[in-house]
C-alpha cells in the first residue's frame, strides 16, 4: 500500500506529464511494445514480395507481413523501376523455400519489432533451417541491419556467411558487385 502523499504525487505528475504532451494520448498512432509480443510465432506463407519480405496468416488467420531481420535482398522490379541485379533469383529462392509453408517467427531482443512499413522484423526458419542464412550463404542476400538498431544477435554469422559466399563467387556474387542495399 503506498501513502496518501505519494498518490497525490503520483497524480499530479501523470496530470503534469499529459498536459505537457509527454504522456499519449488514445489517438497516437504509438507501436505496440516489444515485450507484449511473443518471441515465437508460427505463420502460413500465403505469398512473397521479392528476396527478403512476404505475407502470411497467424494460428489467428489474421494477415501479418514479415521482413526478414538481419539480410537484404535485391530489389525486383516495382513502381517502374528495374529488377536489382539477383532481384529475381532471391525472389525465387524465398518463394521456393516457404511459399504454402508453416515457417516459425523468432524475434530479435536486440532489434526493432517493426520496420517502418509496418512489417514484422523476424528470423525465419522452416523445417529447422535459418531462412536468411540460407539465401546468404547461396549467394542471393547480404547481411545488412539499419543503423538505427544495434547489430541482430545473428549479424555475425551472417556477415562471415556473406563473405564466404563472395569470396567464392556463389549465387548472384557471380555477376553482381552488390546484393542489397
Amino acid at each position: 500500500m503506498i501513502s496518501r502523499p505519494l498518490a497525490r504525487s503520483v497524480v499530479v505528475v501523470s496530470i503534469v506529464a499529459a498536459l505537457s504532451g509527454c504522456g499519449s494520448l488514445p489517438s497516437d498512432p504509438a507501436p505496440a511494445p516489444t515485450a507484449s509480443l511473443p518471441s515465437r510465432e508460427t505463420v502460413v506463407v500465403t505469398s512473397t514480395a521479392d528476396g527478403d519480405t512476404f505475407t502470411g496468416r497467424d494460428a489467428g488467420g489474421a494477415k501479418v507481413k514479415v521482413r526478414l531481420l538481419g539480410i537484404d535482398a535485391p530489389e525486383t522490379a516495382h513502381n517502374g523501376q528495374t529488377a536489382a541485379c539477383g532481384g529475381n533469383a532471391a525472389a525465387a529462392r524465398l518463394q521456393q523455400l516457404i511459399k504454402g509453408k508453416t515457417v516459425t517467427l523468432i524475434a530479435d531482443a536486440r532489434s526493432d519489432s517493426v520496420d517502418k512499413y509496418q512489417r514484422l522484423l523476424r528470423y525465419v526458419e522452416v523445417d529447422g533451417r535459418d531462412v536468411a542464412l540460407v539465401l546468404i550463404t547461396e549467394g542471393l542476400a547480404e547481411a545488412w541491419y539499419p543503423n538505427s538498431e544495434p547489430r541482430p544477435q545473428r549479424f555475425q554469422i551472417y556477415a562471415d556467411a556473406q563473405r564466404s559466399a563472395r569470396e567464392s563467387r556463389v549465387g548472384s556474387w557471380q555477376t553482381c558487385d552488390k546484393l542489397g542495399r
